[in-house]
């Protein structure tokens, strides 16, 4: 696996069976531990070019970009499907968080991609500005623009 190949909203499996997801910031690419249903647990990992992916919260170890796989498809199947039905509280979440300049629904790709650098560079002003609890919410509109994502590409 190579760092650019990581894409953003796409689920990989660790050597050990832990369940990530990948999520693209501008200098980085965050793994985050998953539940089966997708729900975000403790863990965490950062990937970097050179092939690191290092243990930066939660239990566990290291990696090598090398060992991380992506999911088989009966489990991306399953996540998709989780998904789909909460389509309407993901949407209802990012517009919760942004609710003015969002673009009409449904949502496309570039669409997506315009929302989630919106939220990041709002995430990242609440962040500055210490202001938790707006935080916490543009990060729950992320992490529900990421499960939209995820719907948008096909299963392979």
């Amino acid at each position: 696996m190579l760092y650019r190949d990581l894409l953003s909203g796409k689920f990989y499996r660790l050597p050990d069976g832990i369940l990530v997801r990948a999520y693209r910031h501008p200098q980085c690419i965050e793994l985050r531990e998953q539940s089966p249903k997708g729900e975000l647990l403790g863990g965490r990992w950062l990937a970097h070019p050179e092939g690191r992916v290092r243990l930066t919260r939660g239990q566990g170890k290291s990696y090598r970009l090398d060992d991380l796989q992506p999911v088989d498809r009966e489990t991306e199947a399953h996540l998709r499907e989780q998904f789909e039905n909460s389509r309407q509280q993901l949407e209802e979440l990012i517009q919760a968080a942004v609710p003015q300049g969002l673009p009409d629904r449904p949502w496309g790709r570039s669409d997506l991609l315009d929302i989630l650098r919106k939220l990041q560079g709002l995430h990242e002003e609440a962040i500055q500005g210490k202001d938790e609890a707006q935080a916490t919410r543009l990060e729950a509109a992320q992490e529900a623009g990421y499960d939209l994502w995820v719907l948008l590409f096909p299963l392979k």
